[in-house]
């Protein structure tokens, strides 16, 4: 019998194993599709979730630096930071840092009288001691040494009311004619004096006390004087002292040193209701030049403004990365270093302790703290503008060089632009010229440190006082507190400064204003405190 199957039955398993085959194939290339699809789709999780990791990072570093930002310490201290940024790792050590340890106890000095200024206090001394006979056997008392113990009392302020009676005369051969004397600058119907003005002024624009807090301090001392008149009062005065105001601002825009300090801050204005913030703008001198702050009141924060103010100066100017300084003809802007520092310092700031070993951030910081540093002994040693100018070149060129070319070689090899590190490094690159346009001139700070400084007293008095009604209001305020400061940094006493402006202005002639300024070296003595040039030096280091 043959088993052997037939042609046809061969042909039948033929066929059909070669349908297996093509359905298997076919199979196959589906399940390689599938595999294909689930790879990509899995990728697709894999970016998904690490743009979601780095948009939680993003809002925990927000979340820490508003954190530190409230609570934490406000200022950038120059002491080396070791931190780590997850977007990149240094290769660089660090030296570690080592922290001194406070001793504990009081404060060495901090009870000694010696330190009381006592060209402006009054002062006395009061002998205290017993009887010559010991109370217990009759003999006679000798001396054994003294025990100095120093108190301080203090007088309170006091009102006081002068009724003036005013004669009138008249002519009785001139038609009539009336003749009544005035009393002071304030001839009107108002408690208003220049005592009375310089108190208000005083507190409001150099203690930053709102005027409600004027109001209930003049109430205690009997004198209920409400606050819309003590506003009123504040645009009186602040109009018989606009021609000081006016020649501050000449002599700003004129100084012998050309260089600059600008900044702005805003300011809620109620009368204007179309805007959500009007601005407040300063310009101050340099240090090596008479000490000018003038505040400018503007309704907005728009370029024209800077540009309106500063267009007869030609000069450097010291300023933020605000672009509005940057449309100011004939003007070379100095930007700020410390704000570029800052960068990496609030970055920093962030970082989780696992994060804090090694870091590009802590690195760039480092170089411009290093920078900061060197830059300060010349000021302790008190070289001159020139000698700072020739020094720099030859110390600080390199060190600024070495962080451009770190940060451009950062930038240029792959660093996440879109990082905070990123962020802080775009920073310094697009102002480099400006960064290093101190190396022109000696006079040319790294900082805008004097300016941040002059506009914190207005940032203080808006937080206290919130806003100003009127726009008149706002006028008001930067010509007193122009006024104010400008005193205070000429090292005058505020309240008996603006006292004897106001006693004497109005028998000074236009062209003798100059006389009243707070840099006239014949004001009285008694307007002054002693020691000029240390305190100028320790006001502007401070």
């Amino acid at each position: 019998m043959n088993n052997q199957p037939s042609y046809e039955e061969l042909m039948s398993l033929y066929l059909s194993a070669e349908e297996k085959i093509k359905y298997l194939e076919l199979q196959h290339k589906k399940d390689l599709e599938q595999h294909e699809k689930d790879q990509t789709q899995i990728l697709e999780n894999q970016l998904l979730i690490q743009e979601l990791l780095k948009v939680i990072e993003d809002k925990e570093i927000k979340l820490k630096k508003q954190l530190n930002d409230r609570f934490g310490i406000k200022s950038d201290k120059k002491e080396v930071v070791i931190a780590n940024e997850a977007e990149t790792i240094a290769t660089e050590q660090l030296e570690p840092v080592v922290k001194e340890k406070k001793k504990p106890g009081r404060k060495h000095g901090s009870l000694d009288a010696a330190k009381f200024d006592m060209s402006i206090i009054e002062h006395e001394e009061r002998i205290i001691e017993n009887d010559n006979i010991c109370d217990a056997c009759g003999a006679m008392l000798v001396e054994n040494g003294e025990t100095i113990k120093t108190k301080v009392e203090i007088t309170p302020t006091k009102v006081k009311v002068i009724k003036y009676i005013i004669k009138n005369k008249r002519c009785p051969n001139c038609d009539e004619r009336v003749f009544e004397p005035e009393i002071n600058c304030f001839n009107n119907e108002s408690f208003l004096t220049p005592s009375l003005a310089s108190f208000v002024v005083n507190n409001k624009y150099n203690y930053a006390l709102p005027l409600y807090r004027i109001e209930s301090m003049l109430t205690q001392l009997g004198a209920p004087i409400t606050r819309v008149q003590l506003a009123n009062y504040c645009i009186n005065i602040a109009q018989i002292l606009e021609p000081i105001y006016e020649r501050l601002k000449y002599h700003l825009l004129n100084t012998n040193v050309r260089v600059l300090h600008a900044d702005e801050t805003p300011l809620q204005v109620i009368e204007v209701k179309e805007r959500k913030k009007c601005y407040i703008w300063l310009y101050a001198t340099s240090m090596y030049d008479k000490p000018i702050y003038v505040y400018e009141y503007q309704e907005s924060r728009e370029a024209k403004h800077p540009t309106k103010f500063l267009e007869n100066y030609q000069g450097y100017l010291v300023c933020d990365d605000y672009s509005s300084y940057e449309k100011i003809e004939g003007v070379s802007l100095c930007r700020c270093w410390f704000h570029a520092k800052k960068k990496y310092a609030d970055f920093i700031k962030t970082m989780t302790d696992n994060q804090k070993k090694r870091s590009q951030a802590v690195i760039l910081h480092n170089k411009i703290s290093k920078i900061f540093d060197i830059e300060s002994k010349y000021y302790k040693n008190k070289l001159t503008p020139n000698e700072i100018k020739e020094i720099r070149l030859k110390e600080l060129k390199p060190l600024v060089e070495d962080y451009f070319n770190h940060i451009e070689n950062l930038w240029n090899n792959g660093v996440d632009k879109s990082s905070h590190l990123g962020k802080a490094i775009n920073y310094s690159l697009k102002i480099k010229d400006d960064l290093m346009m101190f190396f022109n001139d000696g006079h040319i700070p790294l900082t805008n440190n004097l300016c941040e400084r002059g506009i914190k007293p207005f940032v203080i008095l808006r937080k206290n006082c919130l806003f100003s009604y009127t726009e008149h209001g706002a006028e008001a305020s930067a010509i007193l507190m122009s006024v104010v400061q400008t005193a205070k940094m000429n090292l005058l006493k505020p309240d008996e400064y603006i006292k004897y402006v106001l006693e004497n202005i109005d028998n000074t002639k236009a062209s003798e204003i100059d006389k009243l300024l707070p840099f006239n070296v014949d004001l009285p003595k008694y307007l002054k405190y002693d020691n000029l040039e240390k305190q100028y030096f320790e006001l502007l280091l401070k």
